[in-house]
């Protein structure tokens, strides 16, 4: 009897140490149009793709951005231990964004607030990040307010190569 109810205490620490651990989200992630509904926005208003590596508390993604002309842009984000990632755009606009785990330790939020040059505010955005179907697809539910004051929320899907 003593050994069952240490067997199921093992089982049930267990259980609570992977819980608390961290989702990995290393992996290069492909966006899928096909599950995606754009309304009137163009498909370029996502990035074609997100390279992830995880190493312990530091995250880095890199999206790859795609402009209306075709053009393809990568821009590096570092997150680690809780600090803000901050950089300028080309344009002058200051970009400060944040990642954020969730308590379930498997989704996490990224949050940017950006600037223009002449210090009015600029676009924000929110972005949810989970991985489905067995870590092979990144959905992330992305609501943005541009400097214009226009909102809209689009939810995204992007298929592990």
């Amino acid at each position: 009897m003593k050994q069952i109810i240490n067997l199921i205490l093992l089982v049930t620490l267990s259980g609570t140490l992977v819980a608390q651990q961290k989702f990995d989200y290393t992996g290069t992630y492909a966006v899928n149009k096909s599950k995606i509904d754009f309304g009137k926005a163009p498909d370029w208003i996502l990035p074609s793709r997100f390279k992830v590596t995880q190493e312990g508390k530091k995250l880095i993604i890199v999206r790859t951005i795609v402009n209306e002309t075709g053009i393809e842009t990568d821009r590096a984000y570092t997150f680690e231990d809780d600090k803000p990632f901050e950089y300028n755009s080309t344009n002058g606009q200051k970009n400060i964004s944040t990642l954020l785990w969730n308590a379930d330790k498997a989704s996490f939020i990224i949050s940017l607030q950006s600037t223009t040059a002449d210090g009015k505010p600029g676009q924000n955005y929110t972005e949810t990040w989970s991985l489905t179907d067995g870590g092979n697809t990144l959905f992330i539910n992305r609501d943005v307010e541009q400097a214009n004051g226009l909102k809209y929320n689009i939810k995204a899907y992007y298929d592990k190569k």
